[in-house]
């Protein structure tokens, strides 16, 4: 479990190489993939490691890794859409339309987890699913637009950026 784990907290590190690597638009997505792979293989490996000791006859391990990948996901997500901010300039109500998924489910998994009460009736497992992969994946796609749209802070005046599809009342940053 030490490699799962190891290959979770790794995303930590690549969200502060994102930071680095958010004015290269190959290189953020470099860093973006790398970040996908190792939350792909995580699992698999915890999975794989969980199944060796049930047959084995052992106890279960340690329930670090349910809590762990999920709290490192969501730092990776909104440290890119914070350097996507500060760096590309994304406009911030957009940002905040992207990144309420992430605020909304943080305060209510501690809520769910740190309430005893709350945990006895409910019985519900955070768990990775197919779902909330494909959310993480929908909620990261402005990030390769946003990097590639830019050099610097400022936008290039010959295309429209990314986001100029969208609804003004997104994309305004009020002023």
């Amino acid at each position: 479990m030490w490699l799962a784990h190891a290959l979770t907290l790794s995303r930590l590190a690549l969200a502060g190489v994102f930071w680095l690597a958010v004015d290269r638009p190959w290189r953020a997505l470099g860093v973006l993939a790398v970040a996908a792979l190792t939350d792909v293989i995580d699992g698999h490996i915890a999975r794989i490691a969980r199944r060796r000791r049930q047959q084995a006859g052992q106890p279960p391990p340690s329930p670090i890794g349910e809590w762990l990948d999920p709290l490192c996901d969501k730092t990776f997500v909104l440290s890119v859409l914070l350097a996507l901010w500060v760096g590309p300039g994304l406009p911030l109500p957009l940002l905040l339309a992207i990144a309420t998924r992430e605020i909304i489910l943080v305060p209510i998994a501690a809520i769910y987890r740190f309430t005893p009460l709350l945990r006895s009736r409910m019985h519900y497992r955070f768990r990775a699913g197919l779902l909330g992969k494909a959310a993480t994946v929908a909620s990261s796609w402005p990030s390769p637009p946003s990097c590639s749209a830019t050099r610097g802070r400022r936008w290039r005046r010959s295309s429209p950026p990314w986001w100029a599809p969208l609804p003004p009342s997104l994309t305004s940053s009020g002023a």
